[in-house]
């Protein structure tokens, strides 16, 4: 773990703040575009293709895992501003 103290006190504090404020609209985003795929392979099932079909469900899913991910890194990334400040 002191590789993991060295990265978090090595980075600037504000750039970790940064980072946790830029995950929220990161998140926001994912699962609006999740939503928007959804919608349009949902109303245009009957009239796509079978690849079109299967490219609307990945991105779909693509998409919606990106939201949990985003979050993560948020919070990870608030943990590491909360360390650095802290520990200083």
């Amino acid at each position: 773990m002191h590789w993991l103290r060295t990265f978090v006190e090595w980075v600037p504090w504000w750039l970790w703040g940064l980072l946790a404020l830029a995950t929220v609209p990161a998140a926001m985003l994912s699962a609006a575009a999740a939503l928007g795929v959804a919608s349009a392979s949902g109303t245009h099932h009957h009239a796509l293709s079978p690849r079109q079909r299967w490219m609307g469900r990945w991105g779909y899913r693509a998409a919606l895992a990106a939201v949990p991910g985003s979050m993560m890194l948020g919070l990870l990334a608030l943990a590491a501003l909360a360390w650095h400040l802290l520990a200083h």
